[in-house]
């Protein structure tokens, strides 16, 4: 499995790529473009309708590279964007998930045992 790298944002990365708001909790926690969206048609076609905010889930992947562009800046270095178009996809819970929810559900056994 290929590693997995962080794309999560510094605050002097953040101030530098989108502004100083009048609050460090309104900078970006990641860069534009990195976000998925599904329409509902595509959310019951991943079995998505019962995942809860800030659940951590697993992506897994297959696409092509369907643009790539490089632009020199006056001042700086040069700029590239790619953009890959998903073909196919699953997402999955975290293994992390899976674990706090079997952890979950042994703790209310117990719970009810106790109880009766």
């Amino acid at each position: 499995m290929a590693k997995l790298v962080s794309l999560k944002l510094s605050t002097k990365e953040a101030k530098k790529d989108y502004g100083s708001p009048e609050s460090v909790s309104r900078l970006p926690e990641y860069p534009y473009g990195t976000r998925l969206s599904f329409d509902n048609e595509t959310v019951e076609k991943l079995d998505l309708e019962d995942v809860e905010v800030r659940q951590k889930v697993t992506i897994t992947a297959e696409g092509y590279v369907s643009e790539k562009s490089t632009r020199d800046i006056v001042k700086g270095e040069a700029r590239t964007n790619v953009e890959i178009q998903l073909t196919d996809i699953s997402v999955t819970e975290s293994g992390a998930a899976k674990k706090e929810k079997r952890e979950a559900a042994h703790l209310d056994t117990i719970a009810g045992a106790k109880r009766g």
